[in-house]
């Protein structure tokens, strides 16, 4: 829809479609589209603070520390886990 619609490129598509789960082929500016989804001024979790600031100092780290809670989260309430986001925790991790 945002190619047909908006004339979007690649590079917007793949922010657009990766912007929940992540994904091990995401550049620079849809590793900013996926953080800031997570960071918007109307998030207030726990950990939103921490986030924010971590953002602003290593944006790997910030990707893993939400991977890391996205997993937890859904792991405690029994919840999928996208092949995607697994993925990509362990390409960050270097496996």
């Amino acid at each position: 829809m945002a190619k047909e619609k908006y004339d979007a490129d690649t590079q917007v598509q793949n922010a657009i479609k990766y912007h929940t789960t992540g994904n091990v082929e995401m550049d620079k500016f849809a590793k900013i589209i996926y953080l800031a989804d997570k960071i918007e001024e109307n998030r207030n979790y726990d950990s939103v603070d921490y986030l924010r600031g971590l953002v602003k100092e290593d944006i790997d780290k910030a990707i893993l520390f939400v991977l890391d809670f996205t997993i937890e989260k859904s792991i405690k309430n029994s919840g999928p886990i996208h092949p995607d986001t697994i993925n990509l925790r362990n390409f960050l991790l270097k496996f």
